[in-house]
């Protein structure tokens, strides 16, 4: 009996501390977050998680940051980086948008599927064509964005040509001192998690897949212009993931288009 006592007391103890823990790393990221608004706001450059790694993250408005995240990666500059919505509402205010977008945007996001669009003013990352969106399923990347009020850009934290970093020891490893600036969110070693899919809609809504990823997508929902239909697609671990972000990002959509 004393043994069984003890043992439930020594678990009561170690459930405390482990909410403890949780409280504490959940502060320290909202501390951060706090921070990187402010970085952002000014045209600085952050490090954050997302939903397959961690990424390096700018105002997608900001030429100061844009440019700055191509130094930091070694990246010739000629090339288009990829943006993070807050939400769908928030793609809509920033992006051409027409009923086949909207289809592909309410079934797969928040997740990693990309969708190359227009932008409705010039972005110093579409330079001067489509740009890759999407709504993150990971809950810090969309309220970056959201608080931000712009897409955010999110290219993989990882110097050109060497692997994406799962960790902020990874990152400091590669990177060395040219972070010393740079606000990072660290939310612990992330899950690896494949690249986002990336897919192009023509005008009348066949969907081109791009680059294949974390997302399935099939040739049923290409032949269907965009509409996929029930049972056509398993659903994997980061979609399953992403419902239930799906229902929290519902409830900003309302407000967020009256400020378009």
């Amino acid at each position: 009996m004393k043994h069984k006592i003890r043992r439930a007391c020594s678990t009561a103890i170690w459930i405390l501390l482990l909410r403890h823990i949780c409280r504490k790393a959940e502060k320290s990221i909202m501390h951060s977050m706090t921070h990187a608004l402010r970085v952002l706001r000014q045209g600085g450059v952050i490090v954050y998680p997302t939903e397959t790694s961690y990424a390096l993250g700018c105002d997608a408005r900001s030429k100061r940051g844009v440019a700055a995240i191509f130094k930091l990666k070694g990246r010739a500059s000629e090339k288009k980086l990829p943006v993070i919505a807050g939400s769908y509402t928030q793609a809509r205010c920033f992006f051409k948008w027409n009923k086949h977008v909207e289809r592909l945007a309410r079934h797969y996001w928040p997740g990693p599927l990309t969708i190359l669009l227009e932008p409705k003013k010039s972005l110093p990352v579409s330079r001067g064509g489509g740009v890759a969106v999407r709504v993150s399923s990971d809950e810090v990347a969309r309220r970056l964005a959201r608080g931000l009020g712009a897409p955010l850009v999110s290219t993989s934290a990882n110097v050109s040509g060497k692997p994406a970093c799962f960790s902020v020891l990874e990152l400091k490893k590669q990177f060395g001192s040219r972070l010393k600036d740079v606000v990072i969110i660290d939310a612990g070693v992330l899950k690896p998690g494949k690249p986002s899919t990336i897919v192009r809609l023509t005008a009348d809504g066949i969907v081109e897949v791009i680059r294949y990823g974390s997302v399935l997508v099939f040739e049923a929902v290409r032949r269907r212009r965009g509409l996929v239909p029930e049972g056509a697609r398993r659903r994997g671990r980061n979609e399953r993931a992403a419902g239930s972000a799906r229902s929290a990002a519902e409830k900003t959509n309302t407000e967020q288009l009256k400020r378009c």
